[in-house]
């Protein structure tokens, strides 16, 4: 199922801390509960049609399924801070990770 030396997970780096997110059925049920169909998001993303607040969700979602509790707007100001364009890149590569081949360039 899984092809050898593939990348199957995304860092996001918060602060010192670095997260290996790897897609987990969990994980894509929660986000498909508060946002939106996988698919529809991915192309919301790549479409330029996102918020800055769905960016924060997205990735609050991400951190406390990994057992990181961030402040919500603690975490809007680092992404402010980081820039929203490297957050908005992993969200992106992340969710086409979950999808699978033929979602991950278009």
């Amino acid at each position: 199922m899984m092809k050898t030396g593939q990348t199957r997970h995304i860092c996001f780096d918060i602060g010192e801390t670095q997260f290996p997110i790897r897609p987990k059925m969990a994980l894509i049920c929660q986000i498909e509960d508060e946002i939106c169909g996988l698919p529809q998001l991915l192309q919301k993303l790549r479409g330029g049609e996102w918020t800055l607040c769905d960016l924060v969700t997205l990735v609050h979602i991400i951190l406390a399924e990994e057992g990181a509790s961030y402040d919500y707007y603690e975490l809007g100001d680092h992404i402010l801070a980081a820039g929203s364009s490297v957050y908005h890149e992993k969200v992106t590569a992340f969710i086409a990770l979950c999808l699978g081949e033929s979602f991950r360039k278009e």
